[in-house]
């Protein structure tokens, strides 16, 4: 069943609310009255001290002690959704109302949802001569309950098992009701003269269709997160909404579509959520997206995909600089050789430059200087030859 009760009150009345569940405010906690999720009545700060908003100066009284609240006065710019709203960390909702200011009208309206059950109350008081009836009566047509001069009571048959009646206050309780119960209620007076001492004009609604908020866009920068997301209902009520970081606007400048059953689509930020919210007068349904998420995710995206960029360039320069390395010492070692290979390889000094010294481990030989294999064609070889052979001569 919907947390959101109906309330009725006649325009120039005192509206009174209640707060019915425990309200434990944390040390940075807020707790405030707030009137269709766009501007606050009275405010509870932290300290405990209470600031009631200028428009309300003087009509409004707040309790500390319950939470609860009294506006005095109603006209019909009161009409709307009042909350009673924990705020902090996390916001908690712990009273919802619908109030309907109605005219001065002795007729009310009562909206009532298909299957619960409608109480009409009579708020006039009631005399009853000796040979007065009471009764509660439908369109004029037929009756439901009567109320005979001896204080005995007689619930008519279609309604048997179905009504309770009060003879105290001579309230009517129907239960269950269904579409066909809807009509104009009279509570009457009947005997030498008919009194009417109550009316109600009652309307039996179906509760409205569960609704889905789909995102089908997100533009994410530091400064701002914009959303394009679509409110979709069961009956094939769809609208699509623009949202940034102030407000939802739908596309064509408004915040929510009125169909002609009565139900209304609205979409409206709270804080870091997004709210897709499908009403009528006897209920309402809602679904919920938090920008926070969906804005970090898209940055997270972002990010990723720079991070994954950066990446890539970086073992790109890597690789390009390691290269560069590599080549740079090929190129050293190349211009290396070059000088040591480079010289005349017939220039006799330059043989000599490179020759290798042995020296013969044989004690008391002479010692003979062995030249690089490259100058083996000069004519030097042959005169150390030479020699050797012309020692050879001497000692034979």
């Amino acid at each position: 069943s919907s947390a959101v009760a109906i309330v009725f009150v006649q325009k120039g009345k005192d509206l009174h609310l209640d707060v019915n569940k425990p309200v434990v405010l944390g040390e940075y906690d807020e707790f405030r009255w707030r009137v269709s999720d766009t501007h606050n009545v009275v405010r509870l700060f932290p300290d405990n001290t209470t600031r009631i908003v200028d428009p309300y100066k003087g009509r409004v009284e707040f309790s500390v002690q319950n939470h609860s609240l009294l506006l005095k006065n109603v006209q019909h710019s009161d009409s709307g959704d009042y909350t009673a709203l924990i705020t902090g960390d996390k916001n908690q909702r712990v009273a919802e109302y619908k109030v309907i200011i109605q005219g001065s009208s002795a007729v009310t309206t009562v909206f009532v949802q298909k299957g619960k059950n409608l109480h009409l109350d009579v708020n006039k008081p009631v005399v009853l001569g000796k040979d007065d009836e009471f009764s509660w009566r439908v369109s004029d047509t037929h009756n439901v309950v009567r109320l005979f001069p001896d204080n005995t009571t007689r619930i008519v048959d279609p309604y048997k098992g179905r009504v309770e009646f009060s003879v105290q206050n001579h309230s009517l309780l129907l239960k269950n009701v269904q579409h066909n119960d809807s009509g104009d209620y009279i509570a009457l007076i009947t005997g030498d003269k008919n009194q009417p001492v109550a009316k109600y004009k009652v309307i039996i609604k179906d509760p409205v269709s569960p609704v889905q908020l789909s995102v089908n866009s997100v533009s994410n920068s530091r400064e701002s997160c914009n959303l394009t997301v679509t409110c979709s209902t069961e009956d094939s009520l769809i609208s699509t909404f623009r949202c940034d970081n102030q407000t939802c606007n739908q596309e064509g400048g408004e915040q929510s579509e009125v169909t002609t059953s009565g139900s209304s689509l609205r979409v409206y930020l709270l804080n870091d959520s997004i709210i897709c919210n499908h009403s009528n007068q006897v209920s309402w349904t809602r679904d919920i997206k938090e920008i926070r998420l969906l804005c970090s995710a898209t940055a997270g995206e972002t990010e990723r995909t720079g991070t994954n960029l950066g990446i890539a360039a970086g073992i790109g320069i890597g690789v390009a600089v390691l290269f560069c390395i590599v080549l740079g010492c090929l190129i050293i070692y190349h211009k290396c050789f070059r000088n040591q290979s480079g010289p005349n390889q017939n220039d006799p000094e330059d043989a000599s430059g490179r020759s290798l010294n042995f020296t013969n481990p044989m004690a008391g030989l002479p010692t003979a200087t062995v030249q690089s294999t490259e100058t083996e064609n000069t004519p030097k070889p042959e005169t150390v030859a030479g020699g050797i052979k012309g020692q050879e001569k001497d000692k034979e």
